[in-house]
């Protein structure tokens, strides 16, 4: 039966709520709400921003909000289907995750009625009998007719999901339709790489360092690997500098992309990072590596790393079908020790498990780097060792210049938000590659080796890493203990013991520790390397001449004439360059050893260049 508006402001006012006195709910739920109810008590409409870290229990706040505040139906807006999923199960009554039975806000007899759009074959008649309306922004853009169909007193209070985004045309189109109703922003990162302030005035912020300090999400610390000296070409130059010239090059576009892509930097990271997963496995818990990669044809670097170090190891990229994004992660989540991600699994990825943030690319905003290592974040309930388990560790390299994303997150808490600009590129979350005009084909800065290579160990806030060292300490020796009585050591000695041994990490300056690699692994990694690299090569040389992957401009002018497309004949050309540039025939490169792949790689630039100047030749 259809709910009347006087239905709805009577349910939000007089639901028996337990609220004030919970002692189930967090710090930023009770004082967010108590906050916007004494502001709405004060003002009857306005738009307010409420700011919470990931993980601080922004959903259980969203389900509380209408009570007390809302006289009519409630509309709830997210950016995408994983955040509408993850509000879903937040009110849903026949979900495990229900938050108002888990922390006993309602009973189960006193439930909100909740329609959901898009998640199945939902009618007008269907939100007519809402009390509150879930949506996803694309849900209620006019093409869908949705937007069209309420009236424009439909909703008397919108909450805005990732806030940050309501700047936007089609969330501003939504304000304009109901210009009468209350609006609620919530959001992690009260800023945008476009320079566009977010909408809302600021009446409720819970710092990063508080939520910490609760166990609301895991402590953070980064490492930062320095080489002492490090070797490339560039231009056809052979350069060599110390750390003190890497910090003076490293911002350069160039030296942070060719590190980026450079093998040796990239086993240096993760080399670190599977190190910091196995110490934290020691819990008994299953940690997992998040890798953040610049293109499709980086991350199957990546992953080939990984993998030849024993890593399961997964891909996710926009590219893939939505069945096979989804496929992955399901398997990734039961089975994996890493995802590589392009692009993706950033707002609303909800997996604890995810521990160590390993970067491998430049991020120019701080916004894309607040996201990528906010899926670290989201604390392990039930861990069987909280201080070491609900730590976060971030791996990266100083050549890829992100001291300043990491220092402006240390300050995340101070920072004027309306006052910060992000400078960077406002499309930081895509994938390089094809969808980018490349100017010019030219060669890439190829790292040879680099040496002396200790890393620089920060955490978000000063104590913890001494409260880490402290937490590994205590759980060696508890670990230590029936052995040692068994044997008789003086329990006061086990301290001096796992210093004489090692066991307790130093993390002043600590050199990486090699992973050694089987012949086999070490081999292979560098052939799907050199695969990928061909793959990306291939692509930058048609992006150049503008010419369409599925296209068949090239066949005709230096086809073999049985290709399909203008992928395969210009794979075809950078293929054959490369077997001659190595001494082998067409079909044999899997009998190659390790040095012929190596030469392989050292030379594909200058054949990149050759095959585009080829081409270039026979357009004229």
């Amino acid at each position: 039966m259809p709910l009347s508006q006087m239905d709805i402001e009577r349910y939000f006012s007089n639901c028996p709520v337990d609220i004030i006195k919970n002692s189930r709910l967090r710090e930023p739920q009770l004082e967010g709400y108590i906050t916007t109810l004494c502001y709405f008590r004060e003002n009857s409409k306005g738009h307010v921003l409420l700011i919470l870290p990931v993980g601080s229990g922004k959903s259980g706040l969203i389900a509380m909000l209408p009570y007390k505040i809302a006289k009519g139906r409630v509309l709830i807006i997210t950016p995408n289907t994983k955040i509408r999923q993850t509000i879903e199960n937040a009110l849903d009554p026949a979900s495990s995750d229900n938050f108002y039975f888990n922390q006993r806000v309602l009973t189960r007899s006193n439930c909100p009625r909740v329609v959901v759009l898009g998640s199945e074959d939902v009618n007008r008649y269907d939100t007519d009998e809402a009390h509150i309306v879930v949506a996803n922004i694309q849900q209620l853009q006019n093409r869908t007719g949705w937007l069209e169909q309420f009236p424009s007193d439909y909703f008397d209070l919108i909450m805005v999901d990732e806030a940050h985004h309501n700047v936007a045309s089609s969330w501003q189109e939504v304000f304009h339709r109901f210009n009468n109703a209350k609006i609620i922003s919530l959001t992690g990162t009260p800023f945008r790489s476009d320079d566009m302030p977010v909408e809302g005035e600021e009446i409720y912020r819970y710092s990063l360092s508080r939520a910490m300090d609760k166990g609301y999400i895991k402590r953070v610390i980064r490492e930062e690997a320095q080489p002492q000296r490090i070797w490339f070409t560039y231009e056809n130059s052979d350069e060599e500098l110390t750390l003190e010239q890497v910090l003076e090059m490293k911002e350069n576009t160039w030296f942070s992309r060719g590190v980026a892509l450079s093998i040796p930097c990239c086993e240096t990271i993760v080399d670190r990072s599977i190190e910091k997963l196995r110490q934290k496995r020691d819990t008994g818990f299953h940690h997992k590596i998040i890798a953040a990669a610049m293109s499709i044809n980086h991350a199957n670097q990546i992953k080939a790393l990984y993998e030849a170090r024993g890593l399961r190891t997964y891909i996710i990229h926009s590219r893939m079908s939505e069945d096979e994004q989804d496929n992955t992660m399901i398997e990734f989540e039961r089975y994996g020790d890493c995802i590589v991600q392009v692009g993706m699994l950033g707002e609303g990825y909800d997996h604890p498990p995810l521990s160590i943030a390993a970067v491998f690319r430049p991020f120019r905003t701080l916004s894309a780097y607040i996201q990528f290592v906010g899926r670290t974040l989201r604390s392990i309930n039930n861990a069987p060792n909280p201080a070491l388990d609900n730590i976060a560790e971030i791996v990266t390299h100083v050549g890829l210049n992100q001291q300043g994303n990491w220092q402006d997150f240390t300050r995340f808490d101070e920072l004027d938000w309306s006052k910060f600009v992000d400078i960077g590129d406002s499309s930081e979350g895509r994938e390089e590659g094809a969808s980018e005009r490349i100017r010019r084909v030219r060669q890439e800065m190829v790292v040879h080796g680099e040496e002396g290579v200790s890393f620089d160990t920060t955490g978000y806030q000063p104590d913890f890493i001494d409260a880490y060292r402290e937490a590994i300490q205590q759980f060696l020796q508890k670990e230590m203990k029936p052995r040692a009585e068994e044997l008789g050591i003086d329990l006061e000695g086990i301290e001096y013991l796992l210093e004489e041994f090692g066991e307790l990490p130093d993390f002043s300056e600590q050199e990486v520790q090699r992973i050694p690699i089987r012949p086999d692994r070490a081999r292979n990694q560098l052939k799907k390397i050199l695969n990928a690299r061909v793959r990306g090569a291939g692509a930058h040389i048609l992006v150049e001449l503008g010419f369409e992957f599925q296209g068949r401009d090239l066949i005709d002018i230096v086809g073999d004439g049985d290709e399909r497309n203008n992928v395969q004949v210009v794979m075809r050309l950078l293929n054959r360059a490369v077997n001659e540039a190595i001494g082998i025939d067409s079909g044999q490169r899997r009998e190659c050893n390790k040095e012929q792949y190596e030469e392989a790689l050292k030379a594909l630039p200058d054949i990149e260049n050759n095959i585009l100047e080829l081409l270039q030749s026979k357009l004229m």
